[in-house]
This record gives C-alpha cells, structure tokens and sequence, in this order.
C-alpha cells in the first residue's frame, strides 16, 4: 500500500493548483458579498444567499415552491420579509418575481410536455387571452401616450401578471405524487392562514404581510378587525371540508372541529360580510351538489358547531358577538347614512361619467378617474381605487374589458361548477374550486377590486386548476382524463 501513488484522472491535472482555484473562487465570492453587504439592501445580499436553496426546491419539488409563491401572494410572509425591488418609481414584489422564474424554470423543465400539461385549462384560455389583450391594449396606450405616470400603469398592471400562476401549477403538478404533496401544503397554507387571522385579532399584531389589523368593530372599540389577502383560500379550506363531509369522504373528527373552528374564526374576524355572504351561500349551493341525507347531517354537524363555538366565543370574549350582530344590523344604516356604503356611491357616479366620456379605451390602467379628496389625503392611489370589480374593469380598461371580463366569469363558473358535478372526479375538490370562483367573481366582486388585486386575480387562477384536477382525479387516488404522468420525486 505505502507503494501506492495517486494518479491524476486526467493529463496536466494538479492538485495544488486546483486548491488554489478553489481557495480564490472562496476569496472572491466572499469580497463579492462583503462588498455587497456594504452597497446593496440587506433582503438582496440574504436573497442571494438563499437563491440556490430556492432553486434546489424549485427544480426538484416544484409543487412545494409554488406553495411558497402563494403564501407570499397570500400574505401569510410578514411584510418585512418581502420588500419590493424598485422598477420606474414603482416596485415590483418577491411573488412577481417568484412566479416568473418558476415559469421559466418550468419551461425548461418540461420540455416537450407543455402542451400536455396546459390542456385541461385550454377551455379556459380564449376568454383568458381576450381579456389580457385588452389589458396588454391598455398598457401600451398608457405608457405611450403618457395618459398616466409609468409607476401607476405598473401598480396596476401588476396583478394581470399573477395570471402566470395558472401555467405555473399545471406544470409544477404533473403526477398524482405531487398532486397529492402540493394539496397537503395548501391546506397547511389555508390552516396558518386562519390560525393568523384569529391571532391577529385577539393580539393586535400584524403578523402578515399586506394585511391590516385595525379597531373599527364593536361600540367599545374593543374588537379588533383583522383582515389577509388569503380569505379566499382559507374560507375555501373550510367549504372544502364541509363538502368532503357532506359526500362522505371524511368524517366527523378532532381534525374538522380543530380546522373548522378556526377557519370559522378567522371568518368571523375578517368581519366581512361579502365572505360571510359567500360563506352561508357555499353551504346552501351544497344542497344541490349531496344526498338529502349527508346535507341533512352536515347541516346538523354546523349547527351544533355553532352552538359551540358560539358558546366558547360568549365565554371568553362576548364583544365578538355583540361586534358581528352590530355588523349584520348596520346595513341599512350604512345605505342610509354610512361611510363605506357612501364612498362606493361616490367612486360609482364619478366612473360611471368617465365611463360615459371614454366608453372604449376607458381611463386605462393608472389612470385617475376622479379628484383626489381630502378625507382621504393618506391613500395614495384614491383618485385610481375603485372597490366594485366589474366597474373597476369597465372605467379602466372600457366596455371591451367588460365585455372580456364576463365571457371568463361565465366560462370559470360554468366549467368549475362542470367538475363540481364530475360524479367521476373528487366532488368535494370541484365545489371547493366552485365557491373560490363564485366568492371572488360575484358575490364579494360587488364590494372589492378581486379581479384587478393580486390575491383575488391568483384565487381564481388556483381554483381553475383545483377544478380541472378534480375533474380528471378519481375518487379512488387515481387520475385519468388527462395524461397524468406518475413517478416520484
């Protein structure tokens, strides 16, 4: 043995000068981030840092990254975490970013699968592409026409890129293996997310990014409202449990009364009566979906979890009732008298004008549609903001947007409620991805901006993929409809 001598694996090879290249590549990457550390933000320097761990997990477990990018979109990542990177006097967001890298890096990875991976959205995409091309239309005219400031057109042509979410899933979860991997941390997801909510309200503390904790419930002012651009998703979770139960795919357990309690919580928290109305509807849609007899028990199943968990509520802290009733009681007060319901009456007149003025090309993204008012001197995008989605759409992008923006709400209602009543698929699944649609399109479209914000643009870009892989998923774990192909990893 002590003859033995190592041998170079190829000519010219030496050791020492490889120790060295690899000593002065150690030198210089460590100068590149001691220097960086000095120039540069610190979220930059940590995200270089973490950016191949993030490629690690984003080529070879797709389907948990893209659970990451929600949770980020989702607003369940603290807010200080997430800094924007500055564009045009603008910002664009880690999540942006996020989704376009995994586009890409999923490209690149499913080469030659494409296709086949896009098709069970494909009846979706006509209505999609129209109403993207009027937005790409409006884009354009904006920034080369100058009929608004470059930051203001990239605000709000932002969330017309979280569209890329819904290729970003298909081809993230191409096997029953992910498939099953990525429904497990969604509903981790939607499961910190109400855990959030409720804390939130009970602590006073922000915990997430992009939400708002503030004390305008309750005549003591004792009652936090708490509010997460994931209420779609997590309200979603709760409607998806109840329709499992409803068809006899899971029973009644620690499991439902733990999640449903706090998903019925973070609901109650938001004290938003368009999910509370979204909310109370999914349940009675789910009558025409489930036997007479499973509805029957789920219905008592909920009432007795309300008697309970109204009872506990009523224990520990009665303000939350007395808050929710003075909630549900002010509605026509706030028709009559109220701030909120005014605000709307006057964003609605004064688009409806500009409407009138520009019924084509509308104001285009980034444009102003009214004067700046003093009550609201703080919000910076006031004479922009408009809550009702469909006037939103209509005053920004003109009645060619509108046009666009109801053919895909008919065609996401039509198909999501098709896999909902798929009697092959996973039903439960369906009527989960169902309510989302309906809940952010029509029922809490009439009081916010879902279909021009991040978050209400990625809960219906997800709720058509959870639809079009209930339609094809089989009640016994397997797939079929669409070439799904199944391997580990």
């Amino acid at each position: 043995m002590n003859n033995l001598h190592y041998q170079p694996a190829m000519p010219g090879y030496n050791r020492r000068r490889a120790e060295w290249r690899v000593t002065a590549m150690c030198i210089a990457a460590s100068v590149v981030l001691g220097a960086a550390t000095v120039i540069l933000p610190w979220w930059f320097v940590f995200a270089l840092l973490l950016l191949p761990i993030l490629a690690f997990v984003a080529w070879n477990y797709p389907e948990i990254a893209v659970v990451g990018i929600m949770a980020m979109l989702f607003g369940a990542v603290p807010e200080a975490l997430m800094p924007r990177l500055p564009i045009a006097g603008g910002g664009v967001n880690l999540e942006d970013l996020g989704i376009v890298g995994m586009l890409l890096l999923l490209l690149i990875r499913r080469s030659g699968r494409v296709r086949e991976l896009i098709a069970p959205v494909g009846g979706h995409l006509p209505a999609l592409v129209a109403f993207l091309g009027v937005a790409v239309v409006s884009a354009v005219i904006a920034i080369f026409y100058k009929t608004a400031a470059p930051k203001d057109v990239l605000n709000e042509a932002r969330p017309y890129f979280t569209w890329l979410l819904l290729p970003v899933l298909c081809l993230a979860v191409d096997n029953d293996v992910r498939a099953r991997r990525f429904k497990k941390w969604l509903f981790a997801l939607a499961v910190v997310l109400a855990a959030g909510m409720v804390l939130q309200s009970l602590t006073g503390v922000a915990l997430f990014g992009k939400g708002r904790v503030w004390s305008s419930i309750g005549v003591s002012g004792e009652v936090l409202r708490s509010t997460t651009p994931g209420m779609f998703l997590m309200a979603g979770g709760l409607i998806y449990l109840l329709a499992a139960y409803a068809h006899g795919r899971h029973r009644f357990g620690v499991w439902m009364m733990v999640f449903g309690g706090l998903a019925a919580g973070g609901t109650l928290v938001g004290f938003g009566r368009g999910l509370w109305i979204a909310v109370i509807a999914g349940v009675g849609l789910l009558a025409l979906q489930t036997r007479g007899e499973r509805y029957i028990r789920l219905l008592m199943v909920l009432s007795v979890g309300a008697l309970v968990l109204g009872g506990l509520v009523a224990v520990a802290k009665p303000e939350y009732l007395i808050a929710a009733s003075d909630r549900l009681l002010s509605v026509g007060d706030e028709v009559e008298h109220g701030a909120s319901y005014g605000r709307r009456k006057v964003e609605n007149a004064y688009a409806m004008a500009k409407i009138a003025q520009h019924p084509v090309l509308g104001v285009g993204l980034g444009g102003a549609y009214k004067p700046p008012e003093a009550e609201y001197a703080n919000f910076i995008a006031d004479t922009r903001y408009i809550h009702n989605s469909y006037v939103n759409i209509t005053t920004k992008l003109g009645l060619p947007g509108l046009a666009a923006l109801l053919w895909l709400v008919v065609s996401v209602l039509r198909r999501t409620w098709s896999a909902a009543r798929d009697r092959a698929g996973d039903r439960a699944l369906g009527f989960a991805a169902f309510w989302i649609a309906f809940a952010t399109m029509v029922v809490t479209a009439m009081t916010q901006p879902n279909m021009a914000a991040a978050n209400g643009v990625g809960s219906i870009a997800l709720a058509i993929f959870l639809a079009e892989y209930a339609r094809r998923d089989r009640t016994t774990g397997g797939a079929s409809g669409v070439p799904v192909e199944v391997r580990h990893g």
